[in-house]
């Protein structure tokens, strides 16, 4: 059983996102995104994170690292793998809420000029 892994935004973040995550989760984990979180963005992050964990299990069949030093340890490899995969997660939760703030920001506009 895995418990499940909070991403936290960076502090400057946090104050404004917190009442939009409570409209929107990464499966279920409030900390990573807010309402801007999309399906789409989802669905990426689910094909990423097989691909990292399938590449990891196919490491470990080959790294004499991974194999020596058990199932709970990586080597430095996998790790960049995984902090890789952390950066790309915060990257994309950027670019959403920035997506979806610039178009909250072209709606109120044309609703001030209509």
């Amino acid at each position: 059983m895995t418990a499940p892994v909070a991403v936290p935004l960076p502090r400057v973040l946090r104050r404004s996102a917190d009442a939009a995550s409570r409209r929107g989760t990464v499966r279920g984990n409030p900390e990573v995104a807010g309402a801007w979180w999309t399906e789409a963005d989802q669905a990426e992050f689910d094909v990423l994170v097989y691909a990292l964990v399938r590449g990891i299990f196919r490491h470990r069949e080959h790294c004499a690292a991974c194999a020596r030093s058990g199932s709970a340890v990586y080597c430095r490899a996998v790790e960049r793998a995984v902090e890789e995969m952390l950066d790309w997660l915060q990257l994309r939760s950027l670019l959403s809420r920035a997506e979806y703030l610039a178009d909250e920001k072209h709606t109120r506009q044309a609703g001030r000029a209509a």
